[in-house]
This record gives structure tokens, sequence and C-alpha cells, in this order.
């Protein structure tokens, strides 16, 4: 069915309570005075001075990361038990209801955990390509994403119904039209980005020559070795 592990937002003036008795905290078991716990809301604090400067990109979330681990370093274990908290406030705005309104909360947070997950390396391009899906609106890839890490069921309704309803989409590199996935074709080379296309693709090569030569670099040097 779907390989479940246990498990924010950006401080930008939505009220998140902390989680109280009773309340599914869809994995999460931090104490509030756990490490990690201030990690993530060192996080938020830098992901929202970059949307106020509006410099909201994938880079800028590394950035808010790497200045909030400076200030809160953490241990290999509880670098990933980060991601339990990370978690448990992105499946929440999920269930706000309210895509489109959190959307870029809902990014910064699944990027934050794919980082982690990867222990701070080169992001695959399968990875990068949920990530771009998510910027570019897909709200099925979003559920899909918070689904398949939470151990309870508060999501499974939701991701049912986006399967039956929802198309997922994806955007042209080049020309940034949203198109359906299946009229949509992956750069062959790196299968990180996505054409509408062979006009886009090759109008789009020079800017893309460079990020795809060192994505197929790493990932050759990953596979060797």
């Amino acid at each position: 069915r779907k390989a479940k592990a246990a498990g924010g937002a950006p401080s930008t003036g939505e009220p998140r309570p902390m989680p109280s008795e009773g309340r599914c905290r869809h994995g999460c078991t931090l104490p509030p005075d756990h490490v990690c716990n201030a990690f993530v809301e060192a996080c938020y604090g830098e992901w929202s001075k970059a949307a106020a400067a509006d410099t909201y990109t994938l880079d800028f979330m590394q950035d808010g990361m790497d200045i909030a681990f400076k200030k809160y370093p953490l241990e290999e274990s509880n670098g990933y038990q980060a991601t339990y908290r990370f978690v448990e406030d992105g499946v929440n705005l999920i269930l706000r209801g309210d895509f489109n309104r959190f959307k870029t909360h809902i990014l910064s947070i699944a990027h934050a955990i794919t980082s982690i997950e990867c222990q701070g390396h080169f992001i695959p391009s399968k990875e990068t390509m949920k990530l771009r899906d998510i910027m570019d609106g897909c709200k099925r890839t979003a559920i899909r994403f918070f689904y398949t890490r939470i151990p309870c069921s508060c999501l499974d309704d939701l991701y049912a119904e986006a399967k039956e309803t929802l198309t997922k989409m994806g955007r042209c590199q080049n020309c940034k039209r949203v198109k359906e996935h299946s009229a949509l074709m992956e750069c062959s080379r790196c299968k990180s980005v996505q054409y509408c296309s062979k006009e886009c693709q090759l109008t789009h090569w020079p800017s893309h020559k460079e990020v795809c030569d060192s994505r197929r670099r790493y990932e050759k040097e990953q596979k060797e070795g």
C-alpha cells in the first residue's frame, strides 16, 4: 500500500498552535524542549526573511537551513529527528485545505525533509522533480509526499480523493507553461526538468547545460562509489 515512515510553516503570521493532548502528531514524538524544535523554528525564521525579500527559491531555502544549522548544530540522529517535526507541520498545513495559500510553506518543508533525508548531499533527480512539481502547484504530488511519510491515517482519504480527482501537473522549464505530466518530457540526461516540446528543450539548453552536467557527474559518482 505505502511505505510509511514516522514523522513547518515559515513564520509569516499564520497561527500554528502547538500540539495538544489527543491531537494526532502524525508520528512526531519530539518534546517541546527538544533541540530539533529550535532548529526547525530557526529555519522558519530564515525562510520568512527570504519571503519578505521576494527571494524565495530552492537555493534560498537551503541557505536558510544552513544558517539555522550554524545556530543549532545537530548530530546526525537529531538531524533526522527534525524531519518528524517538519512532517508534522507539513501534514497540518495540507489538512487546513487551502493549498494555494500555503503552497510556498509546504514546498519549504518538503525541501527541508528531502535535504535531511539526503544527508545534505545532492538531491537526486527524482526527488528534485517532486519538489519542482510542488513548487509549480501540483497538489497531488504535495499530498503524496507527506502521505508516504506518516504512520497514521490522517491523509488516507485526502490522498485517495487526490488520485481520483487531481491530475499530476508540471511546468515547462523554458516557456513556464503548466501542463499535465503526460504532455511533458523530461531531460533525457538528468531527468530533473521537463519541457513541453523539443523546441523548448533546445532553447533552454544553454541555461540548463551546466546544471545538467553537474547533476550527471554527481549521480554517476554515486553509482560508482
